[in-house]
């Protein structure tokens, strides 16, 4: 089965539509980062002199593709280092956050120790005196038989 000329176009219309509209649906919105400013180009050369003048022109060193692409390069590299920068002080106020609650709750775990060894010996003697009274009812009243009763 062959395709008409006029079918392949209009399928072909059809699906740069699409491509294009799905990209521009998908591009990322802006961003939240402040922009950062883009160097200027400084020329070194002063305006060359019309061939019939005196003297001779101005020699003037090439730029080097490292010198383009450094510059081309600086607002990234500005902005990376703003970023790395704003997440590394995030980073470190959550690790102090962190670390203040970690002392914190060890500073309420010392005081719950300290305050269940002071009352610890108080409570035992509360419970030895509670369960004893509970053996001798048992032992009175005959639900419990042997050398417990005896003591």
């Amino acid at each position: 089965m062959a395709f008409s000329s006029r079918v392949m176009l209009a399928n072909s219309v059809i699906g740069v539509l699409a491509a294009g509209s799905s990209a521009v649906l998908t591009l990322a919105p802006p961003s939240a980062y402040a922009a950062v400013k883009v160097p200027d180009f400084d020329s070194h050369a002063a305006a060359p002199t019309p061939v019939g003048a005196t003297g001779a022109p101005a020699i003037v060193p090439p730029v080097t593709g490292a010198q383009i692409a450094g510059l081309a390069l600086a607002p990234a590299r500005d902005r990376v280092n703003a970023i790395i920068a704003e997440r590394r002080q995030a980073a470190a106020a959550a690790e102090a956050a962190r670390a203040q609650a970690a002392r914190a709750a060890a500073d309420r775990e010392d005081d719950e120790h300290q305050a269940d060894s002071r009352s610890g010996a108080d409570r035992g003697d509360e419970t030895f005196r509670r369960w004893a009274a509970q053996f001798r009812a048992a032992c009175d009243s005959g639900r419990v038989h042997g050398e417990i009763c005896t003591r």
